[in-house]
């Protein structure tokens, strides 16, 4: 649309559906094993899914003994280090802490270096 000149408050868009929408498309950048196990996280159900996994991997590893097999299973990588990354990256944390107190064998120390 161009301006008439006059300041942002005077133009008007006139419409009947307004749809704001940034796109998103994964990035793999020639690394193979990446596009095959990683999770995408652009839907509800994308969330939803992580979201599971992070649990049954609490729960495979609630009769581990401590130690590096128990922290690897309990380690999660998040790849991309824009907005949906930072994000995902603190909300996992944040959900991932607040599991322990529902598992009693789990004490933050046991669990890698939260």
């Amino acid at each position: 649309m161009e301006s008439d000149g006059g300041s942002p408050e005077e133009d008007e868009i006139v419409y009947d559906h307004l749809v704001l929408a940034v796109g998103s498309v994964s990035n793999y950048p020639d690394v193979e094993n990446l596009r095959q196990e990683a999770f995408d996280f652009k839907t509800l159900a994308d969330a939803v899914r992580i979201r599971n996994h992070i649990i049954d991997a609490f729960e495979r590893t609630d009769h581990e003994p401590e130690g590096e097999a128990r922290r690897s299973m309990l380690t999660f990588v998040v790849a991309g280090g824009g907005f949906a990354g930072a994000e995902l990256a603190g909300a996992l944390n944040d959900f991932a802490r607040g599991m322990l107190p529902i598992i009693p064998t789990f004490r933050p120390k046991s669990c890698g270096s939260w």
